[in-house]
Order: C-alpha cells, then structure tokens, then sequence
C-alpha cells in the first residue's frame, strides 16, 4: 500500500492520529510527482497544523492544502498546490482498490466543496486568461484512465475542470 493510501484512509478514517513526519512524507511524495510543495515547517509545527485542522475544511500550508473529505463514501483526500495565481492543482488519493467509478460522486461533492472554499478565500485559478482556469485533478485509484468535465456554471466564476487519471 503505496504512501498517498496510507495517508488518505489516515485522514479520512483517523484524521486525528496523522503525525508530521508522515504529512511532510506526503507533501514530498506529491512534490517528487510534480507539484511544487514549498514547507519549511518543523515536525512541531507541522503536528500543530495535523491537531487544527477541521473537518470538511481547507487546511492552508504554505501554498499547500489539504481537503478532508469525511462525508465521502470511499476514503478521500484531496492535496491543493496553488503554484502560482494562475493555476491550481489538486491531487485526489483514495483507498486502495477503489474503483474509479466509485471516486466519482466523492470528488463531486469534494469539488463542490474546494470551489466553495475557494472563492470563499478569494484565491484565483487564473490572473487573466480564461485557458488558465484549468483545476486538474489526478485520480490515485483503480486501473483505467477515465476523465470527467464539469462546466464553468458548476463552480462559478470561468473555473473549469478536467478530472483525470495519470498512469
């Protein structure tokens, strides 16, 4: 059971119990696939942030976040890296086996729920150009690429989305 899993059913299931060791592991497992993850956190300060942190509710770190999806029905995280003004990308981890079309409704309502919180902190998928306004999503379950759109009236505001897996 690779680490994004582990941490997953961890945050979902036992949101409580993750340390900062195993959070920091993360972030640099998803840095190493791409994602820019700046944390220059100490494990204290970084096991202050696990303690904090709310259900169902963005967790800011430094240009990184976690979405904690409780309510969904298969274990779900979703870790948000706003790497510039012009782009955000979220990475979804689910439990291991989990069929893509199970992943589905979750991350429907997750997304619901990150475009809320989005706009509700003003953060900006895009300075200027409309093409920039692109949240991908990347799926860690089940065995076939599949991919998902939703349209700008669904999050508001030019914002779309293109849900898919990387093989």
């Amino acid at each position: 059971m690779g680490l994004p899993i582990q941490i997953a059913e961890m945050t979902l299931r036992r949101a409580e119990a993750a340390d900062a060791p195993t959070l920091r592991a993360l972030w640099n497992t998803d840095a190493e696939r791409g994602f820019r993850t700046v944390d220059h956190r100490s494990d204290a300060e970084l096991a202050e942030v696990v303690r904090i942190r709310k259900r169902g509710r963005l967790l800011h770190n430094l240009g990184a976040t976690i979405l904690i999806v409780e309510e969904a029905e298969v274990p779900l995280a979703i870790l948000a890296m706003a790497q510039n003004r012009k782009t955000i990308h979220l990475g979804v981890t689910a439990a291991e086996g989990v069929e893509p079309a199970r992943l589905v409704p979750a991350i429907d309502a997750a997304l619901a729920l990150a475009a809320r919180e989005i706009r509700a902190n003003r953060v900006e998928a895009a300075a200027d150009a409309a093409d920039d306004r692109t949240l991908s999503l990347f799926a860690a379950a089940g065995l076939q690429e599949w991919r998902r759109h939703w349209t700008t009236d669904r999050l508001g505001s030019g914002l779309e989305v293109s849900l898919g897996k990387r093989l």
